[in-house]
Formats: C-alpha cells, structure tokens, sequence
C-alpha cells in the first residue's frame, strides 16, 4: 500500500492559553522510523489560535517516496510499470500498527491539542491507455482519529511534554 497524500486536522482547547506561538512540527513515520517532518506554521507571524481546528494537506511533490519492502531498481535502470511510484510512502504490510505522527513543540509556549484526526489518499497502479500507471486517488480516507484524551505540549517540562504520538490503529 502507497500512501500519496496525506491531511492532518488538530483541535486546539478552548481554554485561555491553549494556542501557541512557538513552532509546531509534525513528523511521519513507518513502525517507529522517520519518513519526513513538516512545520505546521511558522512562528512568530503565525500561530496556532485557542479554540481552532487548522487542516494541513501534504501530496504529490511534497512527499518523496520512501519505499518499505519494495526494493529499488538500480540507477539506470528502468520497468513499466515501474514497482513503485515516484511519489508517496509505502507500508507493506498496511498502515494499521505501522503509521503514526508525532507533534513536536520547539518553543515553551504551552499548545492545548484536543483532538487529531488523519486521512490520506492512496496511490495505485490503474489502466491508462492501454499502460498501467501509478495514480493518486482522488479520494480521502480516514485512517485515525485521537480524542480520549488533552495532550499538552511544551519544551517546559512543568507545562507538558515536547511530543505526542498518535499511531494509527
């Protein structure tokens, strides 16, 4: 399975000093490992308000392909269909126990997260003219949602932890 998109929408608490101004990352990963890191905004011009749900969309160029089981060919060489897209993250053995996030805060500035839901869009091979190609779909799917607890995050020990997992499961 080859993910070729993905959208990450997190819940900011409603309370006084829940949004932030420090910078916000999130990384991906496949069974514990790093697939890539994004910021979520870029302080001090922009922050994450209290009381807000921001949605944050990654595809196509944005994601390099990170293959899992699937070997890569040799420099030169080439096959049509080629085993794997030139785009996207792929989990062998699907997302299910092996996909998470993590949220990572650089700054002391307390962020009061409420709720995380992730859907991304897979990439797949399909008939095109008579070739087979590897296409995104259209289509997003859920594939988590977190929001049994309030994770509080802060480089201030005293305010929150720096990180917090999500894993799909």
């Amino acid at each position: 399975m080859w993910i070729g998109a993905i959208k990450l929408r997190v819940y900011t608490g409603y309370q006084v000093q829940a949004g932030t101004t420090s910078l916000v990352e999130v990384s991906f990963r496949r069974d514990g490992e790093g697939l890539i890191v994004f910021p979520l905004e870029f302080p001090p011009a922009v922050g994450i308000d209290r009381a807000s749900h921001p949605t944050y969309a990654w595809s196509d160029n944005d994601l390099p392909r990170r293959n899992d089981k699937t070997p890569s060919l040799p420099s030169g060489e080439v096959q049509i269909p080629m085993p794997y897209p030139d785009h996207g993250f792929e989990f062998s053995d699907g997302v299910k126990n092996h996909f998470d996030l993590r949220l990572r805060i650089r700054g002391q500035d307390e962020w009061v997260v409420e709720e995380a839901e992730l859907w991304v869009k897979h990439v797949v091979l399909v008939n095109w003219l008579g070739l087979k190609i590897w296409q995104t779909s259209s289509q997003w799917s859920k594939v988590g949602e977190w929001n049994s607890q309030t994770w509080l995050l802060s480089s201030d020990p005293s305010e929150g932890d720096k990180t917090a997992d999500f894993k799909v499961a």
